[in-house]
């Protein structure tokens, strides 16, 4: 697959520290790191990895793109849990950018899922870029992103082998866990806590933590719902909203709306206007500098 002097292929194991680059350079110092081991966590995580589905742009001889799609799950109650394919990451060299390669290797990478006769590809991605490819948004199709993605940023690309059928909750494998936002839930604190003060509430209990070292400066907040694994937040020792789901529903915070699912929980900056629909309940937690606490329920 080639356009112009962009020569769009297959990844080869001697192209690894070349896409590893790309990478580090496409997401800069902040984010290049976690994306670059992603990409090496998701060779090394067996059949959810298929050589085909790691393509690369390049450029006069130089790797300048790399795109990667890759097995996530999808959980339903009723059909169980089957697997799709989600696109994460897509990278292009920063000196690259605006050449178009980007939709190159996107529209490469979806032309191998549908002649592999793929149903759907899934994506965390910009509502602005994404759309142009055909993807949509995948609530509408019945599928749900984990309750830190947002609404818009949640999509899909139905192929030609599409099924109405596939519904339910992505989870990410264990290839995405050094992420921030992937990590498991029952994930155990780095450093030493213990529980100062347990609540109760219709539904689900928890338990709230300060740390050995009161020095810290901050407390933790774990949630349990319905013999879910606990749902983990930090506090940062200011005043914080947290809401705890116990049902299905919407979360709006300023202009972004959040999908949310029974177990989750969420925190809300001071003097954050939110709007929620759906069977949830809402707790506030203020932990003083003293690390003194108090919750009360919101109506």
């Amino acid at each position: 697959m080639s356009e112009s002097n962009v020569n769009i292929r297959k990844e080869k194991p001697e192209d690894h520290e070349a896409v590893r680059n790309v990478h580090l350079d496409a997401f800069g110092e902040k984010h290049g790191e976690d994306v670059a081991t992603l990409v090496e966590r998701i060779r090394d995580s067996g059949d959810r990895y298929i050589d085909d589905f790691s393509l690369l742009a390049e450029k006069d001889g130089e790797v300048v793109g790399h795109v990667l799609l890759s097995y996530v799950d999808i959980v339903d109650s009723d059909s169980g849990v089957k697997r799709i394919l989600s696109l994460s990451p897509l990278g292009v060299a920063k000196n690259h950018a605006g050449e178009g390669i980007g939709s190159n290797l996107v529209n490469a990478a979806l032309e191998v899922a549908d002649e592999r006769h793929e149903p759907v590809v899934v994506l965390e991605g910009l509502p602005e870029y994404y759309p142009r490819f055909g993807f949509e948004p995948a609530h509408e199709a019945g599928i749900h992103y984990p309750s830190h993605v947002p609404v818009a940023a949640a999509m899909l690309k139905k192929l030609t082998k599409y099924n109405p059928s596939i519904k339910g909750k992505i989870e990410y494998p264990e290839a995405f866990n050094h992420l921030e936002h992937h990590r498991p839930s029952n994930e155990p604190f780095r450093v030493p806590l213990s529980a100062t003060k347990r609540f109760e509430r219709e539904g689900f209990s928890g338990n709230v933590y300060i740390p050995n070292d009161a020095n810290l400066g901050f407390a933790a907040l774990q949630v349990d719902v319905h013999g879910r694994h606990p749902r983990k937040r930090m506090l940062d020792g200011t005043t914080r909203s947290y809401y705890v789901a116990d049902g299905e529903g919407t979360f709006t915070l300023g202009d972004i709306t959040y999908t949310v699912s029974k177990g989750d929980l969420f925190v809300i900056p001071p003097n954050g206007e939110y709007e929620y629909e759906g069977n949830m309940t809402l707790l506030e937690f203020n932990i003083s500098p003293d690390n003194s606490f108090q919750d009360e329920k919101l109506e």
